[in-house]
């Protein structure tokens, strides 16, 4: 369904909520929100702390940009300009961004992003990339984080996946697609070697559980074995794909797909429908989609 709020918050903490802004005010001793997403959305997010909002329009899109404790103008900017490249490398192959008004929210620790509807939340190296050695550390791989958020407007909720079993659809293709914003950013080499990450992180999970049953591993290393399933089995696996049906049909795919299933549930039996048989690699038959992500190759 279709979500709106409106929060009220005693100064001097200043809400965050995602979507389309219909107002902010205050009211007295409160500071106060109006938001709306004109989507059917899952989770969407409503915070409040001692944050410092600015607006960046690039392009007819605005950037919320909430940083933490104090005013950052240059993280506010270079992270509005970076979004917006990001954005704009999806878009001829993913269509349209989903959202008018999008918001980066600041978290108070290292090296991971989550990605509610139209907002995102990146740890503090983003905004403050030399402020200590933990930043300067986990700064090295921000880019790629960064597009792996913003794919999950994308994978996640413009196409939504139905239960825990289809999770990858979220997940590795998101990844995927940050895969190929480093291609084109720091060329073939850095995407070759991302791919080797990713079969390593594939065969360190083992043959433990198979991308659908990902999420119901259990104990000491069911964490690490689950990351090695959906941040490296199922992005390697649309690597091979990619790699056997040449670049163009790959995109086409990616598109329709997020076309034909926008706002909708998405599936691995749909995915499945690829046609592999126009692959331009004749050297060997590719997998199917379902028998990867079923069988476990």
């Amino acid at each position: 369904m279709p979500w709106k709020c409106t929060v009220r918050v005693k100064k001097p903490y200043v809400p965050i909520a995602a979507g389309r802004q219909l107002f902010r005010r205050q009211e007295g001793d409160w500071n106060v929100l109006s938001t709306e997403i004109d989507r059917p959305v899952a989770l969407p997010v409503v915070l409040a702390g001692r944050y410092h909002v600015e607006d960046v329009v690039k392009e007819g899109r605005t950037y919320r940009i909430a940083s933490y404790a104090y005013v950052n103008h240059q993280a506010t900017e270079h992270l509005a300009t970076l979004a917006s490249q990001i954005i704009k490398f999806y878009e001829p192959f993913l269509g349209p961004f989903p959202w008018k008004e999008f918001t980066i929210i600041e978290i108070n620790s290292y090296g991971f992003g989550v990605a509610p509807p139209a907002a995102m939340f990146i740890t503090q190296e983003a905004f403050s990339p030399h402020r200590d050695d933990y930043t300067k550390l986990y700064s090295k791989s921000l880019t790629a984080r960064f597009a792996h958020e913003i794919a999950h407007q994308y994978w996640g909720h413009r196409v939504r996946w139905p239960d825990d079993e289809e999770e990858w659809m979220s997940e590795s293709f998101a990844e995927y697609c940050s895969g190929l914003q480093v291609r084109a950013e720091k060329g073939a080499s850095a995407f070759s070697s991302l791919i080797r990450d990713w079969e390593g992180r594939m065969k360190d999970s083992g043959d433990v559980a198979t991308l659908a049953t990902a999420n119901r591993l259990e104990g000491e290393r069911s964490h690490r074995q689950r990351f090695g399933l959906l941040y490296g089995r199922g992005p390697f696996l649309l690597s091979v794909l990619h790699r056997r049906i040449g670049e163009e049909k790959f995109l086409t795919f990616l598109k329709t797909f997020q076309s034909n299933r926008e706002w909708k549930n998405g599936s691995s039996t749909l995915v499945a429908g690829l046609d592999c048989s126009t692959a331009s690699d004749t050297r060997s038959t590719p997998p199917s989609i379902r028998t990867c992500v079923a069988g476990g190759q």
